[in-house]
């Protein structure tokens, strides 16, 4: 399928929220606005669906939280976290889902009651028809969360493993002087703020190499203000990147389906895409070579391959304005 050129959207879009756009396109060819991860502060603000969605149900290791003096304690509490936050290989602890727990760190149920909710969860997506672009994302999510669970072993069936650091680590060594005025919970606010950012840099991985989105790449970050990212404004902590823009893509016929957009000078960075087997129950890398094209895509390259330098560069400048 040919996508179209999202042009005109894009550069609305930008100039509304006075920021580069963040977002993908979906599978079918629609384009999603993802300039905010979260959605703006307030009871009656639209919340971003996917993003609760993604940080409820993801796994992923706190670096520097060990979790092995919990295990002969005295104490029936620290028994009980370590029952609960325990993953074979890992001394670390490992949580289930953002938010749970003292300090972030302790997952709030036991690992079967966590699969309950997903499988819950899941079957509700199964008997509910998408409406739009973020249903049928919400909807993808779930069946690849339900993928990733059904080993019990979740960085096992994803094929990497996710971490972040720890509360101390984040606050005292890493952002230290940054934080130096804030109050004890707004430290911890901040340090609840960072592990959604870096969470959500998995994110896009998944969206691209699993789900088969494609990635605009139209933004560069701003430094240490990536820390309060793109969570409640848009296109906060962001800024337009000097380079030619890219698409990011598992797709395998690239040329076809990119078509329009080369023209109009954008690069194309394509990414392994990552299947699901059966008979692992893990997503292993395809096997397809990107470098063997077929016929049609190798005639398309040959049309493109008249692109120069300047046109290039003018597309560049047109949209970098």
């Amino acid at each position: 399928m040919r996508l179209p050129y999202f042009e005109k959207e894009i550069l609305e879009n930008e100039r509304m929220n006075m920021g580069p756009f963040i977002g993908y396109i979906s599978p079918n060819g629609r384009l999603i606005d993802y300039s905010l991860l979260e959605g703006k502060r307030g009871h009656d603000n639209w919340t971003n669906p996917v993003t609760h969605l993604f940080l409820k149900y993801v796994t992923y290791v706190v670096l520097g939280e060990s979790l092995e003096s919990y295990k002969n304690s005295d104490l029936e509490v620290k028994k009980m976290m370590y029952e609960r936050n325990k993953y074979e290989g890992f001394d670390d602890f490992v949580l289930r889902g953002l938010g749970g727990g003292n300090h972030y760190n302790d997952n709030s149920t036991d690992y079967d009651t966590f699969i309950k909710d997903l499988d819950s969860t899941v079957q509700r997506y199964r008997t509910t028809s998408s409406r739009d672009e973020w249903s049928e994302l919400e909807k993808s999510l779930m069946y690849f969360f339900e993928k990733c669970y059904s080993k019990r072993d979740f960085f096992y069936s994803l094929g990497m493993v996710l971490y972040v650091h720890g509360q101390n680590t984040v606050l005292e060594k890493m952002y230290k002087t940054l934080l130096t005025d804030f109050s004890y919970h707004g430290k911890e606010a901040f340090y609840f703020d960072y592990c959604k950012i870096t969470l959500m840099a998995y994110f896009k991985d998944i969206m691209v190499r699993y789900l088969g989105y494609d990635s605009i790449e139209r933004a560069l970050p701003e430094d240490d203000l990536n820390i309060y990212n793109n969570l409640y404004e848009p296109s906060g902590g962001y800024t337009y990147s000097s380079l030619r823009p890219i698409i990011t893509t598992s797709c395998i016929h690239p040329n076809e389906r990119f078509y329009e957009w080369i023209k109009n000078g954008w690069r194309i960075q394509v990414l392994p895409r990552m299947i699901w087997s059966t008979r692992e129950q893990r997503f292993v890398e395809s096997q397809v070579n990107f470098f063997h094209e077929s016929d049609e895509e190798e005639r398309l390259a040959s049309d493109l391959s008249y692109l120069s330098e300047d046109q290039t560069q003018s597309v560049k400048k047109f949209f970098l304005r």
